[in-house]
């Protein structure tokens, strides 16, 4: 391990040096890559003057060569078609210095009648692209490559119409080119060093070449990468592989500025040849800042190993018999060794307070495993519920309390969430106040319901918190009480304070408090039906309380089977009862009575229990303030209702009540 880290020492060293070395290099290649531009830059100048020359050479000589057939367009000779005056002002014309290989006229259908060369033989040129285009645009034309019929020379043609009075074409006169003295005008061209310049046609076909060769000239290249980028783009410029495979950079433009140019000039200049120079330059630099690199590496590599490794030795050797448990080491190294000498002081001072911590630490392990117990017990044998939550609900820990009042072992706590143990009645609350407490809110006490393996609902309240590291809740933990007999026992004592022991009714008191909410929530217009059972102090002197009691709960269920679920019935006291119906105006009031009356008759006509008698009376209240005047109003009617009515109601004084809509309409 030591040689290991020993060398892995000298790799940073040395990647140190070559880190610092980085920047010359960036440096170096910066600068080559600058002067290649600038070079290419400054070829690029010289290839488009180079280039703006040639086109303004051939195009004087495109437009002198216009102007020489325009004139003689123009000839008597000419336009009368006098082959041999015709002849004999050409051959004039076409002296042995000449640039043009021939001079002729042709007739529509590209006979020649007339040529400075004699000819041996009949000659037509109505294939001739320029003698096409003559004949379309009633213009100059300038065609492609050809071999002359007459001179058996490379050339090219051009051509110009002869016009008659109407402006059609009764002939076309003929000029072809030479193209070695295109060559010649190539030659005179200002180049940049290590390039070519090729005038080709639409074709491709190389028309001329400086530096020449005989070879090139006729040969077609339109199958080149270079040429197919010309013909579709004649101005511009472009890199890529000559058919050598080297780089190169080649400027074209067309001859002529127009869509119909037949005759374009490309300059390639070699891209290794011309910048040659610079790459000479940056190889050498390359080699000497190797050079300079290999001394520094080696530098930092013996360097490493005489500053750095034997101390690290030393270091490292302390370190490990550390390791063993012999604190009692020291390194052995003096100031004078600088940093390593400085940090050996400090480990000497690191190993005595390590030999002492080490004791206290023994210490302070013991205590807390004891305190460890200590809490383990109580977290254990508590009579409380304690649970550990995380943040995604799945229970971490519970204690043994917890386990046997919801009959899990510890094993499935370990794959039970809150949502398992929840009651759903209390679940959405119970998941909200988590989400609160995840949140950062603090919940001081909390009520919930549980739920146990078998089925059991269990009611608990306690206090829970949450505790976070760095900002992110970790875990919540909670300490319950079961309170399920309590809660039990006040639901209990809630319905004994509101309902009537024997009916099962609400009590006066619930009676009072539910007219206070009536007018707390105007909900109006609102009802109160008072009603009497008749004779029951007859029925209880005669028959027994126990009869009466039961009179009672029979009159009980008669009203509870023929009010409304909204309307609040109960118990005033002794035989009489209340019933009150909220936003209930006097029709319908009048309509439910009905109904009970109704139901009283069928109760008494079936025989199924004992025979009832009622009071009632009905009155209705639209506004809150009239509420207590309108119960007054309704015990009132009810006693004048037992006033008017014998002993029982008779069923000849009913009528049934097929449904409350129809009341109402009645």
């Amino acid at each position: 391990m030591v040689a290991s880290l020993r060398s892995t020492l000298r790799v940073r060293l040395m990647l140190l040096v070559l880190i610092a070395i980085l920047p010359v290099f960036g440096l170096t290649l910066y600068g080559d890559l600058e002067q290649r531009r600038q070079a290419i830059a400054d070829i690029q100048h010289k290839a488009e003057r180079a280039l703006q020359l040639t086109v303004t050479k051939q195009g004087e000589l495109i437009h002198s060569t216009r102007q020489l057939l325009m004139l003689l367009a123009q000839l008597p000779q000419v336009r009368e078609r006098d082959a041999r005056a015709c002849h004999a002002v050409l051959s004039r014309l076409l002296t042995p210095d000449s640039r043009f290989a021939n001079l002729r006229v042709s007739t529509l259908d590209g006979e020649v009648f007339c040529s400075a060369r004699l000819m041996t033989e009949p000659v037509n040129v109505a294939d001739a692209r320029y003698f096409q285009s003559v004949l379309t645009t009633h213009d100059f034309a300038i065609g492609n490559f050809e071999v002359g019929p007459i001179s058996q020379k490379p050339m090219v043609g051009f051509g110009y119409p002869v016009l008659d009075e109407t402006g059609q074409v009764q002939a076309v006169v003929v000029a072809t080119l030479d193209l070695a003295w295109l060559n010649r005008l190539l030659m005179e061209s200002d180049l940049p060093p290590h390039s070519t310049l090729t005038l080709f046609d639409r074709q491709g076909i190389v028309l001329a070449r400086y530096p020449e060769s005989a070879s090139a000239v006729g040969q077609s290249t339109a199958d080149l990468p270079i040429v197919k980028t010309i013909l579709s783009q004649p101005s511009g410029t472009a890199q890529g592989l000559a058919p050598d495979g080297t780089p190169h950079l080649s400027f074209f433009r067309p001859l002529q500025d127009n869509p119909d140019a037949t005759l374009y000039l490309n300059l390639d200049v070699s891209e290794a040849d011309a910048l040659a120079d610079i790459q000479d330059t940056f190889a050498r630099h390359l080699a000497v800042l190797g050079v300079v690199t290999a001394i520094a590496m080696a530098a930092a590599w013996f360097g490493g190993e005489v500053f750095v490794r034997r101390p690290l030795q030393l270091l490292t050797g302390t370190a490990r018999r550390w390791a063993s448990g012999d604190l009692s080491t020291r390194t052995g190294l003096v100031n004078g060794w600088g940093e390593f000498g400085e940090l050996a002081h400090t480990f000497d001072e690191m190993a005595r307070a390590l030999e002492q911590r080490e004791a206290e630490h023994a210490r302070a392990v013991q205590a807390l495993r004891e305190s460890d117990d200590r809490y383990r017990d109580l977290f254990e044998n508590a009579n409380d519920l304690i649970q550990c939550v995380t943040p995604a609900g799945s229970l971490v820990y519970t204690n043994r309390a917890w386990r046997e009042t919801l009959g899990y072992t510890e094993d499935e706590v370990a794959h039970l969430s809150l949502v398992d143990i929840i009651d759903p009645d209390c679940q959405d609350h119970c998941l909200q106040v988590f989400g609160r407490l995840m949140a950062g809110e603090k919940i001081e006490r909390i009520e919930a319901g549980f739920v146990s393996k078998g089925g059991q609902k269990i009611t608990v309240e306690g206090s829970i918190n949450c505790r976070f590291d760095h900002g992110q809740p970790v875990a919540t933990r909670g300490i319950f009480r079961d309170i399920t007999a309590r809660k039990q026992a006040e639901q209990q004592l809630v319905y004994v304070s509101t309902h009537d022991s024997l009916t099962g009714l609400y009590n006066r008191g619930y009676f009072v408090e539910a007219q206070r909410r009536l007018q707390r929530a105007n909900d109006f217009p609102a009802s109160i039906i008072m009603l009497d059972v008749d004779n029951l102090k007859n029925t209880n002197d005669r028959l027994g309380h126990a009869v009466g009691d039961e009179v009672l709960k029979q009159a009980a269920a008669l009203l509870t089977a023929s009010f409304r679920a909204q309307d609040i019935i109960a118990r005033i006291g002794g035989d009489e009862f209340a019933v009150l119906l909220p936003a209930t105006d006097a029709p319908v009031a009048e309509a439910v009575a009905q109904r009970l009356r109704h139901n009283l008759c069928l109760h008494n006509d079936s025989g199924g229990g004992h025979r009832l008698s009622l009071s009632l009376g009905v009155a209705t209240a639209q506004q809150r303030a009239e509420l207590p005047q309108v119960y007054s109003l309704a015990d009132e009617r009810m006693y004048q209702d037992k006033a008017a009515q014998p002993r029982h109601i008779r069923q000849r004084d009913l009528r049934p009540i097929e449904d409350d809509n129809e009341t109402e309409r009645t």
